[in-house]
């Protein structure tokens, strides 16, 4: 069991997604703008439900899956879901290997200067301890001299990374970030006692405790709100 702590107020972003065509329609992007004539290739990383997963029949799933499938209807082109973890998302559509992104990751201003982002949903993050481990984090600095668990490249690790450097600049005592591929690695860190919290998009928890058998407990202090919050 686990408790939800901290949340930290941003805004998520949709880099772009599809899925289905209609068969009597015109595309709406052309051949010489697409990687592979005649279908969009977009990345996903289906480790974040309910926003995307693999289900029981090795079939992709989720909020992210049923909005690219009406963009492809929007767009009449049939899409390539290509699977990869996140952190080679943005490396692969910079080398021209994919034509999109299909999956939710948080707006920031150096993001929206590599790639069109595009707004659509208000997200927050969460961190989460074991109830027995005696952890107490009400505020941010409480994450300052403990070990946190983030997905590698993500908004929450960057966010760590300036709250520690910050804490550093004035003589005190860092955050030890410990990364990882997938949101699964991170939960199972924090289950195996490899660290004190883990920080996961509010969305996302409630799925992975279900995936792991695991009840979220209420908070037992107080949250505190940190970050800019919804725009």
């Amino acid at each position: 069991m686990v408790s939800t702590l901290l949340r930290l107020g941003v805004t998520a972003a949709l880099v772009l997604a599809s899925t289905a065509v209609h068969a009597a329609c015109t595309p709406a992007i052309t051949d010489d703008n697409l990687i592979v004539p005649g279908k969009l290739q977009l990345s996903i990383n289906p480790t974040n439900p309910p926003q995307q997963f693999v289900d029981k029949d090795g079939q992709l799933q989720g909020l992210n899956v049923e909005l690219a499938a009406e963009l492809g209807k929007r767009l009449c082109l049939p899409i390539e879901l290509v699977r990869m973890d996140f952190p080679a998302m943005i490396p692969a559509l910079g080398a021209a290997r994919i034509d999109g992104v299909n999956t939710g990751m948080f707006w920031t201003e150096e993001r929206s200067k590599l790639m069109y982002m595009v707004p659509y949903a208000v997200q927050a993050i969460s961190v989460v301890v074991a109830p027995d481990s005696g952890t107490k984090i009400a505020t941010e600095n409480d994450l300052i001299g403990k070990s946190s668990a983030v997905e590698v490249s993500s908004y929450q690790m960057n966010w760590l990374k300036k709250l520690s450097d910050a804490s550093v600049a004035k003589g005190g005592a860092a955050v030890e970030m410990r990364t990882f591929p997938t949101a699964t690695n991170v939960v199972s860190a924090l289950l195996a006692g490899q660290v004190d919290n883990a920080m996961r998009a509010d969305g996302f928890y409630q799925a992975l405790f279900d995936k792991f058998g695991l009840t979220a407990m209420p908070a037992d202090q107080p949250l505190a709100i940190a970050g800019p919050g919804p725009a």
